[in-house]
């Protein structure tokens, strides 16, 4: 039984220390305390250890041994808790520390996958499901089992049919516009297309809308020999201006990343004349599915090889 004397005693001396508590921490201190106590006069107590035991723990990172009142520890005996999260600093395996868990420590997430300590039905692999289990793919290839049409073997991860589970080769028309493009010119340091570059880009365009389920990027380079102001900018304005091309010619726009390089990516040598006219291009890339570059950053962040081409 508590002395409400006692306790208003103990209240007022911890005025100081609820009053520095944000609002969210006294709400919470007064949620902690409602759930103990069983009648309005033990509140107010309750209310009142509990933030000076807050308060003792929140010095722990300053002090390492922080002096909690003998009268308030004889108080609460056997139920102080000096993280508020409602397990006995006797009991309580991290007592500095707030956590869920019955012995009092924070929930540890063991394989890095968002899904922490009792919620994770797989907590020594690494998943993207609800119950933090890996989504069944028994052939590894990025493709989930209920997806994938040929479970025993694995998808090509080339950008074409990167969806259905099997291996594929890539189209020779659909290759045949990878790489540089050769015949695509443009201006003297402009962003404008030389007409001989449309008859190339004509015969791209109707290659890309034949495989309406692929993704580009078309990036540009310039040789090492242009002006900084000229630099990367110009390389970005050109493969602008090719994106701009193809989707006049109906390539869907969200199909197509236009990236600029500048001199950056060289092929050739710049020493020369006909070393930096091959560093100047377009180059066409096909890009793999956006499910397949989330998997891949996440083999990476983990360690794993991502799927290869």
């Amino acid at each position: 039984v508590f002395d409400q004397d006692r306790l208003s005693s103990i209240a007022m001396r911890m005025a100081v220390d609820v009053a520095s508590l944000s609002r969210g921490d006294q709400d919470r201190l007064s949620s902690i305390a409602m759930r103990k106590a069983t009648s309005r006069g033990r509140l107010l107590g309750l209310v009142c250890l509990h933030a000076c035991a807050f308060a003792c723990a929140q010095r722990a990172s300053t002090d390492p041994a922080p002096r909690v009142p003998a009268d308030v520890t004889a108080s609460l005996g056997s139920e102080l808790d000096g993280d508020l999260d409602g397990v006995p600093d006797h009991v309580d395996l991290c007592p500095r520390t707030p956590g869920v868990s019955p012995d009092g420590c924070p929930p540890i997430d063991r394989d890095d996958d968002g899904h922490l300590g009792h919620q994770d039905r797989c907590p020594e692999l690494a998943g993207a499901a609800d119950d933090g289990c890996p989504i069944p793919d028994i052939d590894d290839d990025g493709v989930p089992d209920s997806e994938d049409r040929c479970l025993d073997t694995r998808e090509s991860a080339n950008g074409y049919l990167d969806g259905d589970g099997c291996p594929d080769v890539v189209p020779r028309d659909l290759e045949s516009i990878t790489g540089v493009i050769r015949g695509v010119d443009f201006e003297l340091h402009k962003d404008i297309l030389l007409a001989r570059s449309l008859p190339v880009l004509d015969r791209v365009a109707a290659i890309m809308l034949k495989y309406p389920g692929t993704r580009f990027e078309i990036s540009g380079h310039v040789d090492a020999s242009s002006e900084p102001s000229y630099g990367r900018d110009p390389s970005q304005r050109r493969a602008l201006a090719v994106k701009r091309y193809l989707v006049e010619q109906g390539v869907a726009e969200d199909r197509l990343y236009a990236r600029g390089a500048g001199p950056d990516e060289p092929i050739d040598t710049n020493k020369t004349a006909a070393g930096r006219a091959k560093n100047r291009r377009i180059e066409i890339t096909l890009l793999l599915s956006d499910d397949l570059i989330t998997q891949n950053d996440e083999r990476r962040r983990r360690g794993a090889p991502p799927f290869a081409r």
